[in-house]
């Protein structure tokens, strides 16, 4: 299959045809084993026994102090759990997740024949949360929240992918730009952590409470001491706001600095072109975010229309 998705697209399909893009951001880890649930237990944020078999939900690896590692969209896929992260943590989050075996009855790989594909439905209403929204011939389909029309992830091996969209998409779909489907994700509210922002934020600075990503009442995890303090004393300082910036390149991690103060505020998670700018989401000290904030840097770009992403729960920042 081409992995540009050619084939499938189809330049004359009407206006609110589906649309369709690859997806090789993503890397995707498969963790399998009779201790495979315990173990994921003790690493990850949710709570793994409670995923079944036609479940998916959202999953942070932690420091001990309780800052996000990776980001994993985590489902299970017969016996193993699979786990659909951003690629260029994978490596790491794999060689680490390794590191905590020990004598438990485990494995963990990093899956190779691996196609992934992003599909706006404008026909569909969207869906409130992650969850798992069908298999078929070894493809697994993710929705992912929204606010104007259904989307899904599709994840499995480049030939089974194309089957799966070929099936849906009898007429073909019309290309979205991925800075147009990154741009769907900031507006919905939801991070992702890359190579440049591991390790940097708290998971509530990442809404990971509001995604589902944490549990309260499962037990010790790593970093659930620092992350569960904040939970229960309201010591969160941080949090996730949308916004504009009039500027060509805004990498994940760019420090955000009060434009009098010049103190460091915040950092960007993500940004995605925009016509004549750039929409970011980005990690905001909740006591600055209604005042003047800049990108790092001499006379640097200035934050428009901040505010807090979509909420599926109606939810704002506190």
């Amino acid at each position: 299959m081409n992995p540009d998705l050619r084939d499938l697209l189809n330049d004359e399909a009407a206006p609110g045809a589906p649309q369709l893009l690859p997806l090789p951001e993503l890397g995707l880890l498969r963790v399998g084993g009779a201790d495979a649930a315990d173990f994921l237990q003790g690493q990850l944020s949710c709570d793994i026994a409670a995923i079944g078999d036609d479940d998916a939900t959202w999953a942070s690896m932690n420091s001990p102090k309780g800052r996000v590692l990776a980001l994993f969209r985590i489902y299970r896929r017969g016996q193993a759990f699979e786990l659909l992260t951003h690629a260029s943590v994978a490596e790491t989050a794999l060689k680490r997740l390794r590191m905590f075996v020990l004598r438990s009855r485990v494995t963990i790989e990093a899956v190779d024949d691996l196609f992934t594909a992003g599909l706006v439905d404008p026909g569909e209403p969207p869906a409130p949360s992650l969850r798992l929204h069908a298999r078929q011939d070894g493809v697994v389909s993710l929705t992912l929240p929204g606010t104007d029309a259904a989307r899904l992830v599709f994840v499995g091996d480049s030939a089974s992918v194309e089957a799966a969209l070929r099936e849906r998409l009898p007429a073909g779909a019309r290309p979205i730009s991925a800075a147009a489907w990154n741009a769907i994700d900031i507006a919905t509210g939801l991070p992702e952590v890359e190579a440049e922002t591991q390790d940097r934020f708290v998971a509530q600075m990442l809404d990971l409470d509001r995604l589902g990503a944490l549990s309260w009442t499962k037990g010790c995890y790593t970093g659930q001491e620092v992350i569960a303090r904040l939970h229960y004393r309201g010591g969160i300082k941080r949090r996730l706001f949308a916004a504009r910036v009039h500027t060509d390149e805004v990498p994940p991690g760019t420090t955000i600095r009060h434009a009098e103060s010049g103190a460091e505020v915040g950092a960007v998670v993500r940004s995605a072109a925009d016509g004549d700018h750039r929409r970011i989401l980005a990690v905001l000290a909740l006591d600055r975010a209604g005042e003047t904030l800049v990108l790092d840097g001499d006379g640097g770009p200035t934050l428009e229309s901040v505010t807090a992403p979509f909420r599926t729960d109606g939810d704002t920042p506190d």
